[in-house]
């Protein structure tokens, strides 16, 4: 029995204490690895059925599936599977969700529903970090989700480019009344909403075409077999012709800090080969999608990007999203230090506020929504866990092994991790998707590292552990 067949066992004897594990962890505990790619693909499903006109009675009911999807996965796991080793910001995490539950006796919290939809949200963003060391994972399992992630906004900037090429098709009913300022003119004359890929918000490709390049990069010099590169060119190429069109400046930037961020850690871990392909083909790949951007939106592809510029992004910033910054810390903090109540902001004061108990309070960046639900013990509480997430990240891509792809991955989540803290500043990305995301690489970067650590027990297999070793090895 090889060395890694045996940590394998090992640590599905130390995630349950040394104690032999359960019938029920016995039979399904092979195929719990792919927990993390179901979810996904769960969520992936509930986005598109979304767009369906005739799905448009269940729109809400799908929005919530698609978080909620992750608090039951939690339960489940808590109920069937003791935890291994977590994620060093777990424990930090757990100040999170106590902070939020006291604030429940806040005099200006909204509905009782709305307080308890709140937290119930966060839960859902922060729950991989409880429930990913409940499951085996490794590093075969955060390439499938990487992969994945990558294939899903692909396929989402391919229809950006689509709704793009042929004005009127492929374009799904936005979510909201969508005005002029929601509107691009093409290079034909044509005008259509910005480009919406796989979403129902004008300029949601933007999203897809940042996933798309920032994954596609990573894969392109991670990735030794042809058609993997050749896949990840061909969504670098989708994802910044997105980019160009959505109009969408703060994901543009934010794309850009992402990918600055990764190629200067391999410039650090000395990989000039793949720093240097990376630069090479991405930049023709850029301006490729650049040409033919303009060959199909005209001054759009252009004119607005072209304020980042034109313009000093300090004074531009301060125009647009600076100005709810500025309203955040110098009124709305020192009025409530320690929060002004749940449920009075997003999406859950509109599904189940009620503004004759408390005002709504409108919030457009993520450090008002910290603000609003917990004040300055918030602020210090989520972004301690985001500086540990970020330091953990950080430590496995410049001090991990380059015989395995272990670094490379966790530079792609510093990278990722870095813009998400970036735009907090621009959006209130922890009540999003991508907040999920953050927490679930994170977790699944975590439990690969730990999957490799040595085994701390030298004592013979026990037959029970040989048949689940059987069953590991014939799972495809």
């Amino acid at each position: 029995m090889s060395t890694a067949q045996r940590t394998v066992l090992r640590h599905e004897i130390d995630a349950g204490g040394g104690v032999r594990p359960s019938l029920w962890r016995r039979t399904l505990g092979p195929y719990l690895s792919t927990v993390p790619e179901v979810l996904l693909v769960f969520q992936f499903a509930c986005q598109v059925a979304m767009l369906l006109d005739f799905l448009g009675p269940l729109r809400r009911l799908l929005r919530i599936a698609t978080f909620a999807s992750s608090g039951l996965l939690l339960v489940w796991l808590l109920v069937f599977h003791r935890s291994g080793r977590g994620h060093p910001a777990t424990l930090v995490a757990y100040g999170v969700m106590g902070l939020l539950c006291l604030g429940l006796l806040h005099p200006e919290t909204n509905t009782l529903l709305a307080a308890l939809a709140q937290i119930a949200m966060y839960l859902t963003i922060l729950a991989p970090l409880f429930w990913v060391p409940r499951i085996r994972v490794d590093l075969h399992s955060l390439r499938r989700v990487l992969l994945l992630l990558l294939a899903f906004h692909a396929v989402s900037s391919l229809f950006g480019v689509l709704q793009a090429s042929f004005p009127g098709q492929f374009m799904p009913s936005p979510a909201f009344a969508a005005g002029e300022n929601y509107e691009i003119k093409l290079a034909s004359g044509a005008r259509v909403l910005r480009l919406m890929g796989l979403t129902d918000t004008p300029g949601g490709a933007a999203t897809s075409g940042f996933y798309a390049v920032l994954l596609g990069v990573a894969f392109l010099v991670s990735e030794k077999t042809r058609k993997l590169r050749v896949a990840s060119s061909v969504a670098i190429t989708l994802g910044m012709f997105c980019l160009y069109l959505a109009q969408s400046r703060s994901r543009f930037v934010l794309t850009a800090i992402c990918v600055a961020v990764f190629l200067a850690v391999l410039a650090y871990r000395g990989q000039v080969r793949r720093f240097a392909t990376a630069v090479v083909i991405g930049s023709v790949l850029v301006l490729g999608a650049f040409s033919w951007a303009v060959s199909v939106g005209g001054e759009s592809a252009s004119k607005r990007l072209g304020t980042l510029a034109t313009t000093d992004p300090a004074g531009l910033y301060a125009r647009n999203r600076g100005y709810y910054l500025n309203k955040t810390i110098l009124e709305l903090a020192p009025e409530n230090p320690l929060g002004a109540g749940l449920g009075r902001w997003g999406m859950m004061n509109v599904y189940f506020g009620d503004s004759a108990a408390s005002a709504p309070i409108f919030v457009e960046i993520q450090i008002t929504g910290w603000v609003v639900d917990g004040g300055y013990p918030m602020l210090f509480l989520y972004g301690g866990a985001l500086l540990l997430a970020l330091w953990v990240s950080w430590r496995l891509a410049v001090r991990g092994s380059l015989k395995d792809s272990l670094w490379l991955y966790a530079t792609l989540v510093f990278a990722y991790d870095l813009g998400a803290v970036a735009w907090c500043f621009s959006y209130s990305v922890f009540m999003s998707q991508m907040g999920l995301e953050l927490w679930l690489l994170n977790a699944l970067l975590f439990g690969a590292y730990v999957s490799r650590q040595p085994v701390r027990s030298r004592r013979e297999v026990e037959p029970w552990e040989q048949r689940a070793l059987g069953r590991v090895e014939r799972r495809p």
